[in-house]
């Protein structure tokens, strides 16, 4: 007896972490449906790495296409796995984005597609993320809970970052979700793709708020759990990123971005 096409698919974003990403893929698929489609994309650009990856996938068995690319970024990669999905499996609506740094803690992943499923705009949903190695304290702490833009600034910010892990919060609307872990609904995602520009970080925001101005929604839920190796931005990163982003949503407050990281010794013109 066939089984009926799967309805979900999981992307993997891998860049120069064997390791990692061995840990990332063996977790998702071990709490997967059955009948789910798996795809990686790897931007390492390194012969051996690449060698490896194949070797593992053979040797695990696992069912996970491997599709190699050029380094342009985390946007460039996540709009070629998604595209590769919606040309070759145009069955699929869900879309779970994850990085290679993320490691699976807690619920179903029915919850993340069944709230898609259940809301005619909500196009986008995420998990709580929390981060075991960049607080100074000795237990993990959150790391985002979606995100939000400070009123004036519109300056990206994790929700109830650093707080303790148990934090009760209801699941509800977010500005932004982070990069590293995003179910998407490829049937209402219509033509948005991520901003190769940024090469690596606010990208993940970036597309959420061109999503936002299409007039569909971005949920969160604490329901769903993972973790995330993360250091945060470089600062040099984020003054050059932060002024794109600004620059192109919100260009009446780019001079007041300017100086505001003027102030923090962040921004240089070049």
């Amino acid at each position: 007896m066939l089984s009926s096409l799967p309805r979900t698919a999981y992307l993997f974003i891998h860049h120069n972490q064997i390791e990692s990403i061995q840990l990332t893929v063996s977790d998702f698929i071990k709490v997967s449906d059955a009948n789910s489609l798996f795809v990686l994309v790897d931007n390492s650009e390194d012969d051996y790495l690449q060698k490896r990856l194949k070797e593992i996938l053979a040797k695990e068995h696992w069912p996970v296409e491997l599709l190699i690319i050029q380094n342009n970024g985390y946007g460039h990669a996540a709009n070629f796995g998604l595209e590769y999905i919606q040309v070759n499996y145009p069955h699929i609506d869900h879309v779970v984005i994850i990085t290679h740094d993320v490691r699976y803690i807690s619920g179903e992943i029915s919850i993340l597609t069944q709230a898609l499923d259940s809301n005619r705009k909500m196009v986008l949903i995420g998990p709580r993320v929390i981060n075991s190695n960049f607080f100074s304290s000795d237990e993990p702490r959150i790391w985002s809970d979606g995100g939000r833009l400070t009123p004036i600034l519109k300056r990206p910010i994790h929700l109830n970052f650093g707080k303790v892990v148990n934090t009760r919060t209801d699941s509800n609307y977010v500005t932004w979700l982070d990069g590293c872990f995003m179910a998407i609904d490829l049937r209402k995602l219509q033509k948005v793709q991520f901003d190769i520009e940024y090469f690596m970080y606010l990208e993940d925001v970036d597309f959420c708020i061109q999503l936002g101005r299409a007039g569909l929604k971005i949920g969160h839920t604490p329901l769903f759990a993972v973790s995330q190796e993360s250091l945060g931005v470089p600062p040099r990163v984020f003054s050059k990123n932060y002024l794109r982003f600004i620059e192109k949503f919100f260009p009446s407050r780019l001079l007041l971005a300017r100086l505001a990281l003027l102030v923090r010794g962040l921004w240089q013109q070049k």
